[in-house]
């Protein structure tokens, strides 16, 4: 039901990792794969973020008082923080993924 058959993980993108390391792919170049796509999607979403709030804070600007529109540093703490914390969510399943073993997840399909 989760994956626990086969130590398996319970991911869309099993099947994907397993021919990729079937074709030769290290562990490393996995591991490496699957921390690259969660911090693209980070990216992202902290980009989009960033813009949302300025534009907000500039909406807001009468009502805050002592802190300026563009508060760099707060914004820089916080994009640094969010990066942190999707690298560290990132490390389980990238480390998952690389423990695939290549004729377990090809031979489900």
């Amino acid at each position: 039901m989760f994956g626990l058959r086969h130590n398996v993980p319970p991911s869309r993108r099993a099947q994907e990792i397993g021919i990729r390391m079937a074709l030769g792919a290290s562990r490393q170049q996995v591991v490496r794969l699957v921390l690259h796509k969660g911090l693209a999607t980070t990216a992202i979403g902290i980009v989009i973020g960033l813009i949302i709030a300025i534009v907000f804070t500039r909406a807001m600007s009468r009502l805050l008082f002592g802190i300026s529109n563009l508060d760099i540093p707060t914004y820089a703490i916080a994009s640094c923080l969010l990066i942190l914390v999707a690298l560290a969510a990132s490390f389980i399943p990238a480390f998952r993924a690389a423990t695939i073993d290549p004729s377990l997840v090809l031979h489900q399909e």
